[in-house]
């Protein structure tokens, strides 16, 4: 290995003792040495080795004169080119270089360039592409860029219909090959409803079209792709995406079969299979629209304003680089880029003949009329007007360091601008500083009201809201809080309610001379304080002379609205202590509430729990499962308690939780506790189960057949995998796990029996208790081969009743123990009530068991149909 100039100066100086006193055939020895090691000349070596001796005697080699530099440009021409960089949206000196003469000749060309000396522009334009990088450094000073949350979902099977194509198969000699990819945005946070940008560009040429959709739905995603398709000047071809479900459907297939388009996807986990596209998500949405949480109708609209204009700088005047190469040396990676062109000019130049003569006219005048910094002006604003939506919620604030990125300190000069209603002037949408302190309520405006709220609202009613707003300016008040302006608004309403609920009471209104010596009257006024979900609320309660003035709206002795009951319940569903909600509604609402008034509010849940238990239930039930877990309860000491739990899938498919019922210490899941739960099932009106499942109960066979002599008792095929597992080593798990698939996938009885009898003639040696663990469990495994593939899909496991018990166990957990037997049945009767607050979990229950449904009528005889009778 070559040496390096420091190690052949220290071998250089490890010759200065010798060479002073050395004779002539020694130092033609020395310099033998220092060139065969260094691979010097003698003649350079002799060189070095009597400098080094002059520094030793002069203290040292002499300091070096500093160059002064030369400044070829002035700061008028370091101003000009930050002006062309921040009007292409900051692009690096290499991809700038080709666009100065473009965007120069723009700027001139809509006089925005007037009063510039035209040696200034000419230094521009001489300007050298890492001259241009030296010069930008100082504004690029401090840039910072963020990530955001993939929302990919895997597909349906449907991805063998759709073929796949990897990184390096794509065909760049014609266009038309578009790439396709959804981005989310969701502020950070993945949970609700929010907007996608749906983006797509063209392999060949660049060409990025954009759109954003209210959300990731099949059909919307095909609509908003049927609007992009038509936005690109050449013809699509084919379509290429990644595996997610909002892509891989038979939608958007048949949309690209009608349209004899070619769809193609890329393999799952590799994003480089949609390289061109996972860059244009950088570079044109999230630079352009940040990584605020956007999820109303107001800024869909404003999003897609943005896209047509962003559209026009990117494909018109944008220059970008294609990799042609990239060649590894070890741990060096060498990459080699082409000339940097925008997507237009690779467009025209390259299959200029393939675009229709109207498009490319189109094109062309487009490039030549639009003012390129005007148009960046435009987006800007609309950038402002998303940032300013954004910081009303508080986005800004949550989100500062993500969304402060790239472009922190580019601002474009205020010349010759056109004017605007808007008055956000910056061009640097993701630079504008983040506010810190909460939003006052200043810039609320009717418009947004009608927005948020989804419709209009009538002359009068914005006029109200113009007056609340132009007094909460003057005021300066805050939206929610002590003394905010939705706490006032509340001390309204209510106080007028109750005045007119005296007015009823008494026969008479205030101050009516018809009230006089009539008996009973006003008395004044009492205080209260009221929790609400906007903060604490002080109203004044008239009163009367005989108090028997019963309010109804705030009844006496109430301190709290419906709202803040509901709030803390929900909590409390969430496996909150009465402390943790306490603290709560004392940060977030400014109201001390103690932990004995937390826990009245939610025992008032324990009626609806009675009720709820000994409601009646369905006749006929196609799927029964049970299960149990362990919960941790206080009486005495601290022990496992378990809580036994039964689902019901009924005659139409429906999902319903039969009821919760505890069990003593030491009891188990045993099959001698499930005969009273079953029978207190039929007890409530169900007098037929086709089928129950189980986790392998012993004894439990004969407990279900006591109960419901026609019921089915099918173990749970993945429990009896997963304790197979526990008897055999980690190394075989895989070919043990091969060889009884063959056992559960048998069409009989017959075949599965000849083909555990090959698994017992391989493993019963060296695994016996796998063995005598599928032939105790034989008696209830063997039912499950009887049945269609419909019905063995839902009943091969537990896996219906253990989603419910990972809820209730993320309730139990967050609780960790539970005083009383009482508690912790109401902790879970509140996870349970809140598993499915939409309602649109029951309606993908019901569409996957309809397949079954119709089988188990099939095979069961009718016994489903006399249920639903």
């Amino acid at each position: 290995m070559e040496l390096s100039m420091a190690a052949r100066k220290a071998i250089t100086q490890a010759q200065l003792d010798k060479w002073p006193k050395a004779t002539k055939a020694e130092k033609s020895a020395i310099l033998d040495a220092v060139c065969q090691v260094t691979g010097w000349h003698r003649d350079h070596a002799r060189k070095a080795i009597r400098i080094a001796l002059a520094h030793r005697a002069h203290g040292g080699p002499p300091p070096r004169k500093q160059r002064e530099p030369v400044l070829t440009y002035d700061q008028a021409a370091v101003d000009l080119l930050q002006r062309c960089w921040a009007v292409l949206d900051g692009p690096s000196g290499k991809r700038l270089k080709p666009a100065l003469a473009d965007v120069l000749n723009n700027l001139a060309r809509h006089g925005h360039l007037d009063g510039i000396d035209p040696t200034v522009i000419a230094q521009v334009r001489q300007m050298s592409p890492a001259t241009i990088d030296r010069r930008l450094a100082p504004a690029r000073i401090g840039l910072v860029a963020g990530k955001g949350i993939s929302h990919t979902r895997p597909g349906s099977l449907l991805k063998s219909s759709i073929p796949m194509k990897t990184w390096h198969e794509w065909n760049e000699s014609i266009p038309g090959i578009i790439q396709i990819d959804l981005v989310g945005h969701d502020g950070g946070d993945a949970n609700g409803h929010f907007h996608y940008s749906l983006d797509a560009t063209d392999v060949a040429t660049g060409w990025t079209e954009t759109i954003t959709v209210r959300s990731k739905g099949e059909r919307i995603v095909a609509a908003g792709l049927e609007q992009l398709w038509l936005r690109f000047p050449f013809h699509v071809s084919g379509i290429h995406s990644d595996n997610g479900s909002e892509f891989i459907n038979h939608h958007l297939l048949k949309w690209c079969t009608t349209r004899k388009i070619n769809f193609s996807r890329g393999r799952a986990s590799h994003s480089n299979d949609q390289a061109h596209v996972e860059q244009k998500n950088w570079s044109v949405v999230r630079r352009n629209v940040g990584y605020y949480r956007y999820d109303s109708p107001r800024e869909l609209d404003l999003l897609n304003q943005v896209w047509p204009l962003v559209s026009l700088q990117v494909n018109l005047f944008l220059p970008q680089q294609r990799l042609i190469s990239k060649t590894r040396h070890g741990a060096t990676v060498t990459k080699r880029h082409d000339t940097a062109a925008t997507p237009m000019d690779r467009l025209l130049t390259r299959f200029g003949d393939m675009v229709d003569p109207h498009d490319l006219d189109r094109l062309q005048t487009l490039h030549h009329d639009t003012d390129i910094e005007q148009l960046k002006y435009q987006i800007t604003d609309l950038q402002a007007n998303l940032l300013e939506l954004a910081r009303r919620r508080g986005q800004v604030q949550r989100r500062a360091k993500t969304n402060h990125v790239y472009l922190s300190k580019r601002k474009m000069p205020r010349t010759k601008r056109a004017p605007s209603d808007e008055s956000t002037r910056d061009c640097n949408f993701n630079g504008v500083t983040p506010e810190t302190k909460e939003t006052p309520v200043t810039d609320v405006t009717s418009r947004d009201v009608a927005a948020a709220d989804g419709q209009e609202l009538s002359a009068s009613d914005q006029q109200l809201v113009r007056e609340l707003t132009d007094r909460a300016r003057a005021n300066g008040l805050q939206l929610t809080g002590q003394g905010g302006l939705l706490g006032r608004l509340t001390k309204m309403i209510v106080e007028g309610a109750l005045e007119g609920e005296m007015d009823d009471h008494l026969g008479y209104a205030k101050h009516d001379p018809v009230g006089r010596d009539g008996g009973n009257s006003r008395n004044g006024y009492r205080a209260k304080t009221l929790l609400t979900e906007a903060g604490p609320v002080d109203v004044s309660v008239p009163r009367d002379r005989d108090g028997s003035f019963e309010p109804t709206i705030v009844a006496k002795r109430q301190r709290r609205l419906s709202g803040v009951e509901d709030l803390v319940i929900s909590l409390s569903a969430k496996g909150l202590t009465t402390g943790e909600i306490s603290a709560h509604l004392a940060e977030v609402y400014g109201a001390e509430v103690s932990k004995q008034t937390i826990s009245t509010i939610t025992d008032r849940v324990m009626e609806g729990l009675a009720a709820w238990q000994s409601r009646p239930l369905d006749p006929v039930y196609a799927v029964l499962f049970i299960d149990a877990i362990q919960v941790k309860i206080r009486e005495g000491e601290v022990c496992n308690r378990p809580i036994y739990l039964a689902l019901g899938v009924t005659a139409d498919g429906e999902r319903d939780v039969l009821g919760l019922w505890a069990g003593e210490h030491g009891d188990g899941e045993g099959a001698k506790y499930w005969l009273r739960v079953l029978t207190e099932i039929k007890n409530r009106g169900t007098n037929d189960v086709c089928m129950l499942v189980c986790d392998g109960l012993t004894g439990l066979p004969d407990a279900v057949s006591a109960v419901w002599d026609k019921t089915i008792v099918q173990t749970c095929i993945v429990h009896l995998l997963r304790n197979s597992f526990k008897y055999a080593s980690k190394k075989d798990w895989g070919s043990v796990a091969k060889d009884l698939k063959p056992v559960y996938t048998a069409a009989s009885e017959a075949e599965a029996l000849d083909r555990f009898a090959d698994f017992s003639s391989k493993w019963e040696k060296r695994y016996p208790a796998i063995i005598r663990l599928w032939t105790n469990a034989w008696a209830e495994f063997v039912p499950f081969l009887q049945f269609d593939r419909e019905i063995r899909t839902v009943i091969c496991t537990t896996n219906a009743i253990e989603s419910i018990n990972a809820r209730l166990r993320r309730a139990v957990n967050a609780r960790g123990h539970f005083p009383t037997e009482q508690a912790a049945l109401k902790c879970l009767y509140l996870a349970i009530m809140s598993l499915d607050p939409t309602g649109r979990g029951r309606k993908r229950w019901t569409n996957r068991w309809k397949a079954a449904l119709n089988a188990f009528d099939i095979t069961f005889d009718g016994r489903l149909s006399a249920g639903r009778n």
